[in-house]
């Protein structure tokens, strides 16, 4: 009769801690998903991107729209958006999110052949480019990315 009692006291304990949040506790620090979750918040890191868009022989491609998407919903906005100056340079900054692995950057052609050519369309997941940690706080980590694409000309 006790072993019975205390199976079903440790069951409604578990479920109750669970309900609480407490399962989120962790103390293995950070992992290749981000910041481990601090009690009471949600774990989420600080990104900001920059990079070049270059042709396949490496001129830069002045015009080029540069967004980022949600992978996994791909009919909502993009959550930021850019385009690249005549050095075929862009910048996005501080865009915040839980795992980098759901987020991808779009490079699109708008302007057909006026930068020189008309080019394909380009969608590489973040985490493909070089992620370098800046800085760890108790609450988010900060992260600069660093995009290199290279796009070539539609047939």
């Amino acid at each position: 009769m006790k072993i019975r009692f205390y199976h079903w006291y440790n069951m409604l304990l578990s479920a109750m801690l669970t309900w609480l949040g407490f399962g989120s506790c962790t103390d293995t620090g950070p992992d290749e998903y981000g910041p481990a979750p601090m009690y009471g918040t949600l774990p989420y890191a600080n990104y900001h991107i920059s990079g070049t868009v270059t042709d396949e022989s490496g001129q830069p491609l002045k015009g080029i729209r540069v967004s980022m998407l949600n992978a996994y919903a791909k009919d909502l906005p993009a959550t930021d958006m850019t385009h690249t100056d005549a050095d075929g340079h862009f910048s996005m900054k501080d865009f915040s999110t839980d795992y980098i692995s759901d987020r991808m950057l779009v490079t699109e052609d708008i302007d057909g052949p006026d930068n020189g050519g008309n080019f394909a369309s380009d969608t590489t997941m973040i985490e493909k480019f070089n992620i370098k940690h800046i800085d760890d706080s108790n609450y988010s980590d900060r992260y600069e990315v660093d995009a290199e694409v290279k796009l070539k000309k539609k047939d």
